[in-house]
């Protein structure tokens, strides 16, 4: 894992969570997690731009797992991480299917954790 520190309010922290946990348990049943050696690592950044609002991108990257294939259908694991990202968070997200490994890719707006209530008293660490 790397990136900054990064103040979350708690209902992104909430939905970040359960993404995540969406994430390690498909690497652990299906992806990088369940072969020796496979890896997961998991980067983000932050842009502030005073013109704009700050926007987290956020990347989790799967490598030596198993052969990666699209699936026929999207499952309840992957509707469950799009409709809670766009939904809760107003964010936008891509997973891919490549050769090298699972990825998948999020943006969403911080701009609730500069200068709210709620950024400066509810929020939790990344």
């Amino acid at each position: 894992m790397s990136g900054p520190e990064v103040d979350l309010p708690p209902r992104m922290a909430v939905t970040l969570g359960m993404v995540f946990h969406e994430l390690a348990t498909n690497a652990a049943k299906y992806g990088a997690l369940s072969a020796p050696g496979g890896k997961v690592r998991v980067s983000w950044r932050t842009v502030l731009d005073p013109a704009a609002d700050a926007l987290l991108t956020l990347e989790w990257r799967e490598e030596g797992g198993p052969a990666v294939r699209t699936p026929a259908h999207r499952g309840f694991g992957s509707r469950l991480i799009e409709g809670s990202v766009k939904g809760e968070l107003g964010g936008v997200s891509r997973m891919t299917f490549d050769a090298e490994g699972f990825s998948y890719r999020l943006e969403v707006v911080l701009s609730e954790t500069h200068g709210s209530a709620e950024g400066a008293a509810g929020a939790a660490r990344a």
